[in-house]
């Protein structure tokens, strides 16, 4: 939490810095996914992936970009149910590289949805789980940071949600 916050603070304040190289956004997924494996299966969830037809190459700090990933994909393991589902898809749009981070948890409602990227932002917390608020903040200042945005959709509470990071294809 403390890492998060000073990530943050670093963000808002300009000296975040980032130190891009050439990695693929799927490849970067995956591992995501493997360092979250006990996490997962914790939380008897259900885990899809629907990779990429073709490569996702960006250009990255693949460290940071892990960062934003494991808060999404943590989040939709912690805020889904039991024996529930989170999927996660790769693809290219034109110049894109698209990640979708789906789940079929708690969901959000319509009226916090433009909200929910703020700094100490909490909705629809069990019980169970501590934290400040801070990770979708983090997650969409490291994404804007790469050139690319992150967006959520959801029907509505108890109909999961659907997280889109965006970036730009480096070829």
């Amino acid at each position: 939490m403390l890492d998060d916050l000073l990530d943050v603070s670093k963000i808002i304040t300009g000296r975040f810095e980032l130190k891009l190289e050439r990695t693929d956004l799927w490849e970067e997924t995956e591992k995501t996914v493997a360092d979250l494996q006990s996490v997962i299966r914790e939380h008897n969830i259900h885990l899809v992936l629907q990779p990429p037809d073709q490569p996702l190459p960006i250009q990255a700090d693949a460290k940071r970009l892990r960062q934003a990933i494991c808060h999404l994909l943590d989040n939709a393991v912690k805020f889904n149910v039991q024996g529930g589902t989170v999927t996660l898809a790769g693809r290219r749009e034109d110049r894109t590289a698209v990640l979708l981070v789906q789940d079929t948890g708690r969901g959000i409602a319509p009226t916090v949805l433009s909200t929910l990227f703020g700094p100490f932002r909490q909705i629809n917390r069990p019980e169970s789980t501590a934290g400040l608020g801070l990770g979708l903040a983090l997650v969409k200042g490291i994404v804007e940071m790469h050139g690319g945005s992150v967006s959520v959709a959801s029907p509505g509470i108890g109909q999961g949600s659907t997280f889109t990071i965006m970036l730009p294809v480096s070829e």
